[in-house]
């Protein structure tokens, strides 16, 4: 489990962004992770550490790009944020943002085993980055309040 801190406990957080793309069965884009780095064979959102002089924004669409080749067009909504303490030690401020998908372009494996769009009513059987399932979970709601309809029993009670 990876712990939560507050804001106050975190004197060198390095930022790291996600992006959660929806298409419209209101499915969501995870990547399962290769046997390199921690938490290998997990599954995740697209994204990674935020670079020194970057915003969250440029860093998600770079993120995004590298891993996919997936050029975001549909405007980015944030989603959910927390302060996570990794195994190592290591303090991230995580930001989760949300778009929908073109339908049009493909998404690439570049990094990790796998890509695909999962239906998150299936996030309790999947092995999920610590941390992410929280932010995930928060995200579609965040989304569904926004009056934008999942597919029917796409988002989890």
């Amino acid at each position: 489990m990876v712990p939560f801190v507050s804001e106050s406990d975190t004197p060198k957080a390095r930022a790291s962004v996600g992006l959660l793309l929806i298409d419209d069965r209101g499915w969501i884009l995870l990547q399962l992770r290769d046997g390199n780095g921690i938490y290998p064979y997990h599954w995740a959102t697209v994204g990674g550490a935020v670079e020194e002089g970057e915003t969250l924004e440029a860093a998600i669409q770079r993120e995004v790009d590298e891993e996919t080749g997936y050029k975001l067009s549909a405007p980015l909504r944030f989603g959910a944020s927390a302060t996570l303490v990794l195994p190592d030690g290591q303090v991230r401020h995580a930001t989760l943002f949300y778009a929908r998908y073109d339908g049009l372009q493909p998404i690439h494996c570049r990094e990790g085993l796998q890509i695909t769009f999962v239906d998150p009513s299936t996030l309790d059987t999947l092995l999920v980055y610590p941390g992410q399932k929280a932010l995930i979970l928060e995200t579609l709601h965040r989304h569904q309040q926004r009056g934008i309809q999942l597919a029917p029993g796409a988002f989890p009670d």
